[in-house]
């Protein structure tokens, strides 16, 4: 009876309890409920939804356009092959940014070869390359000049300060005054940069010029004169001899002048293509060797596969240079002398014929007289024409050709497009696989009674200027390979007295 009446009672609570709970949890709901009406103005959404209204009214006033694809839908295969080539060449670059030298270069090799890129992937891919792996893509040849990052926009304006210091001279004949003072900017140009030329062949004042922000103004000019072929040689010495402090590495990249070297290095002036070449040699962090002062690659002027065998050193000699000493000889048939060209003697006494005999004609002129005159097929079939220069396709036992046909001689054109300023970077290149050939210039006069600048020391005797070739010449690893020498008149000297010292 006892537990009977225990377990009603227990019923009671429970249902009690039960109904507590279901009332207190109720009363928290909506107690949140009124917490978060309150808490969010609804006149908001109803300003929004009368918005979406009104536009939904105007909606006829708007034109539907179909959305933009670069290639057309059906066109799958491209958007895909595309697609897979630009996956590649940006695997590739996290390749080449890595820490690994012999993966950076090949992946660098591989991705110059990536061609055929749509804009937007070449603009990408360029702000994903870091300057170590522009410049050797700069150095791998026929590369995408797209890849390399473009140089910034500027926007110039006066400043209150540059309009006042303007006004020099406020009066009427101030023209009048200061016209003799005045220069073109043709006439200041020029000066400039040979100023800024000398102090860039310092390598203390590099960095100041950085510093100060030339390396845009210098681009400004690049944009401005770039048909101006004696301002770009100016300009790419200029960068030439920065190239020096390799820690300029990233403002020079920044800046925009790793891909105008790279169009520079395929200049058909070598005034151009030489120094930008070894501006880029000593950018590459992946090349040891360092091309310092007065010390010019002439060949190879890009990265190469395989290693070269033989090291030839061309040396000038008095009153040289690299760029003109090694060039092919003019093809005027006038001879210059010291004065001038030369000239017939005049005939003084009068009443005397003059006895002397004609000029010899040469055969090219002969065969083309009597071509005009005869039928010159038939004839020229007789004749043997024996070439009057070295041959170019002989063999290693000289066994020739050394003549040609006649009918075959006039044909061979001589309009100069074979012509070149730099023999030993054209034709010993060709001939002779796997050589390194470096050309050193260095400054030469008849006289000197002062240096021209205070803060450079010049090196005049035989001994001062051979031990700077040999450190700057070691600083190229010369020494680790044959070594061949071709000099011409005081170059020998030094030669000589380098060996001596070796």
């Amino acid at each position: 009876m006892r537990h009977k009446k225990f377990s009603n009672l227990l019923k009671y609570l429970s249902v009690t309890f039960i109904g507590t709970s279901a009332g207190w949890a109720y009363y928290q709901i909506k107690k949140t409920q009124c917490v978060l009406e309150t808490a969010v103005d609804t006149s908001v959404l109803k300003v929004k939804g009368t918005t979406l209204q009104q536009e939904e009214s105007h909606v006829e006033e708007f034109v539907q356009m179909q959305p933009f694809y670069p290639y057309e839908k059906s066109n799958l295969f491209r958007n895909t092959l595309d697609s897979l080539k630009f996956a590649y060449a940006r695997r590739l670059v996290r390749l080449a940014n890595s820490d690994n030298k012999s993966f950076r270069i090949k992946a660098v090799r591989q991705l110059g070869k990536v061609q055929h890129l749509d804009k937007w992937h070449c603009a990408l891919l360029a702000n994903m390359i870091d300057p170590r792996t522009a410049v050797g893509l700069a150095r791998s040849g026929d590369v995408d000049k797209r890849l390399f990052m473009e140089p910034p926009l500027r926007y110039h304006n006066y400043n209150r300060d540059m309009i006042d210091n303007s006004h020099i001279v406020d009066h009427d004949s101030s023209s009048l005054e200061l016209s003799k003072f005045i220069l073109s900017e043709s006439d200041v140009l020029p000066k400039c940069l040979e100023s800024l030329l000398h102090h860039s062949s310092l390598e203390k004042y590099t960095k100041d010029i950085v510093d100060l922000n030339g390396l845009p103004l210098l681009m400004e000019i690049h944009h401005r004169y770039k048909n101006d072929i004696n301002i770009t040689i100016k300009l790419c010495q200029i960068l030439s001899f920065m190239s020096f402090n390799r820690s300029l590495l990233q403002p020079i990249h920044k800046s925009g002048w790793i891909g105008v070297l790279s169009e520079w290095v395929n200049h058909k002036d070598i005034r151009i293509s030489v120094p930008a070449a070894r501006a880029l040699a000593n950018l590459d962090v992946d090349n040891d060797l360092t091309y310092s002062r007065r010390l010019y690659p002439l060949h190879p002027l890009l990265r190469t596969s395989r290693d070269q065998e033989v090291d030839v050193i061309f040396v000038h000699g008095l009153l040289g240079g690299v760029f003109y000493t090694w060039r092919q000889r003019s093809q005027a048939p006038n001879v210059m002398s010291i004065i001038g060209k030369n000239k017939k003697k005049e005939i003084i006494l009068s009443g005397i014929e003059d006895t002397n005999p004609p000029e010899r004609k040469t055969t090219k002129e002969f065969f083309r007289e009597l071509k005009d005159q005869i039928d010159f097929e038939d004839i020229c079939r007789e004749f043997e024409i024996v070439w009057d220069d070295i041959p170019l396709k002989t063999n290693i036992n000289a066994e020739g050709p050394y003549t040609c046909p006649g009918t075959t001689y006039d044909s061979k054109k001589n309009d100069g497009s074979l012509y070149t300023h730099c023999w030993p970077k054209d034709w010993l290149a060709v001939d002779c696989h796997n050589l390194r050939i470096i050309g050193i210039n260095y400054e030469t006069s008849l006289s000197m009674w002062a240096p021209i600048c205070p803060s450079e020391k010049v090196k005049f005797t035989l001994e001062e200027r051979s031990d700077e070739l040999l450190g700057k010449l070691l600083g190229t690893g010369l020494g680790n390979k044959p070594i061949v020498w071709v000099t011409h008149s005081m170059g020998g000297l030094i030669v000589k007295n380098i060996l001596c010292k070796g």
